[in-house]
């Protein structure tokens, strides 16, 4: 389950803030919960991500599997995750231009 959320998060994160390298950030903090079982007839799953929280360098994400065939709640996680700057190996903050990709896909409810 972290491995399917951690490619689609990349797929997600490459497509919202378009990061310039794919490791321009990494994993702080992952809560996992499972909500029932995946099974093989599942076929497929959807995995939606939600904005919970923006702060300087980090994203809080909500995160849920659902399966394509049932629509079942397979599992609902909520992983933190902070942009990285490769070279001197420490946080960065977000850059205007993602911060304002990223409050596009803010879910103000949460």
């Amino acid at each position: 389950m972290l491995t399917l959320l951690d490619e689609a998060r990349t797929q997600w994160i490459s497509e919202a803030l378009r990061p310039e390298v794919p490791d321009s950030y990494v994993i702080a903090r992952v809560e996992l919960d499972y909500r029932s079982e995946l099974r093989k007839d599942d076929d497929a799953v959807v995995v939606t991500f939600c904005v919970h929280r923006v702060g300087n360098t980090s994203l809080t994400l909500a995160e849920s599997v659902k399966s394509r065939a049932s629509g079942a709640l397979i599992a609902e996680a909520m992983t933190t995750i902070v942009l990285w700057d490769r070279v001197t190996r420490t946080p960065r903050p977000l850059t205007s231009d993602e911060r304002q990709r990223i409050e596009r896909s803010h879910d103000p409810q949460s």
